[in-house]
Order: C-alpha cells, then sequence, then structure tokens
C-alpha cells in the first residue's frame, strides 16, 4: 500500500524556502518511513484554503494497514502546526481517508 501525505499550508503561514519545509516534515514525520515527494498539486476542491498553489507531499511506498494506524493517529493527535494534513491510500488508485485535524 502507498500512502501519501499533503501538506497544505494554512492561510497565514507563509513559507517559502523548500528547504526549510523538507527538515521540518521530515523531523516531524521521523519515526515513518516516509520519503520527500516534492510538490503536487491537488483540484482546488480537494484543498481547505481552496487555493491553487503548489503543496508538499511525502510519501510511503512500502505502508501497511499498521503503518496507516499509528499514522493516523500521530497525525490526531500531533498537527503540524500551520498545515492541514491531507492522508491519501491507494492500492491502484489514491483515495483520501483521512484529514488531520487544522
Amino acid at each position: 500500500m502507498r500512502i501519501r501525505l499533503v501538506f497544505e499550508p494554512h492561510e497565514d503561514v507563509k513559507i517559502n524556502n523548500n528547504k526549510t519545509f523538507r527538515h521540518y516534515a521530515e523531523n516531524y514525520l521521523s519515526e515513518f518511513p516516509a520519503e520527500y515527494g516534492g510538490f503536487i498539486m491537488l483540484d482546488i476542491n480537494e484543498t481547505y484554503y481552496q487555493r491553487n498553489e503548489p503543496l508538499y507531499q511525502f510519501l510511503m511506498h512500502q505502508g501497511d494497514d499498521s503503518i496507516l494506524t499509528d499514522l493516523l493517529k500521530y497525525l490526531q493527535n500531533n498537527p503540524m502546526h500551520g498545515y492541514h494534513t491531507h492522508v491519501y491510500v491507494n492500492e491502484k488508485n489514491l483515495r483520501e481517508v483521512a484529514i488531520s485535524t487544522r
């Protein structure tokens, strides 16, 4: 199972340094087998703030139900400050399974 995390900044967050965000997110996700996946565009209707901008993504290529359960619990208990986290899971096609607290 592949798990994709997409980080959407809150309206008042203006981070424009890719290396800074990558470092921040790698530390935030250090307990999980996540790798930086660059940017992704989501349909504006899928975004919380409905801005048409690239969003940062992290991927877990070898995820499983246990990792997904732990990840969702982690996101609920420790939301990334300043970001709304979209979580997608796929076997063949991506489907959104959860959205963390904002």
